[in-house]
C-alpha cells in the first residue's frame, strides 16, 4: 500500500501484478505460457477478485436469488 493509495483510494482491491501470476498469451504464433515469479499472499487474481464482488453483490442486485 502506498501513501498515494492511502491517499486517493476509497477502495484497494488486492489484484496480483504481471510477475504474480501465472498467464498465457498468443501473439501471432505458438501459444507461450508465463509461469509466475514471485509470490504475494495478499494478492490475488483478476478472476478470484470478480468472483468475489459478484458473490457479495448478487444479493444486493437479485434480493432473490441469494
Amino acid at each position: 500500500m502506498t501513501p498515494t493509495a492511502q491517499l486517493l483510494a476509497d477502495i484497494v482491491l488486492p489484484a496480483a501484478s504481471f510477475p504474480e501470476k501465472d498467464s498465457l498469451y498468443c501473439i501471432g504464433g505458438p501459444l507461450n505460457i508465463i509461469r509466475k515469479v514471485i509470490d504475494v499472499p495478499e494478492c490475488k487474481s483478476d478472476w478470484e477478485i470478480n468472483f468475489t464482488l459478484a458473490k457479495r453483490l448478487t444479493p444486493l442486485l437479485f434480493p432473490g436469488r441469494a
